[in-house]
């Protein structure tokens, strides 16, 4: 994660938002819900690393930090960290 103020993280996030095609195995990412509506400094945002895809790129899946289990998540709930 990056030392920088919640504001200035935002401004950062919301300028590099990729599409589903721009993740890459091992890519740094924070998962974002939708109830958090688009605020980047929310406690329920979670931080980690795409591990793959499914065969129609759907989901990601992602190690998130702490987790040991490896989740499915939507890619639009996807932002680059």
């Amino acid at each position: 994660m990056l030392d920088l103020a919640p504001n200035e993280y935002c401004q950062m996030v919301k300028a590099a938002e990729p599409k589903v095609t721009e993740f890459r195995a091992g890519e740094r990412v924070m998962y974002m819900p939708r109830h958090a509506k688009g605020d980047c400094a929310h406690p329920d945002n979670e931080f980690g690393r795409v591990v793959r895809y499914n065969a129609d790129r759907s989901l990601v899946f992602v190690q998130y930090d702490g987790d040991s289990v490896i989740k499915s998540t939507r890619p639009e709930d996807l932002r680059r960290a």
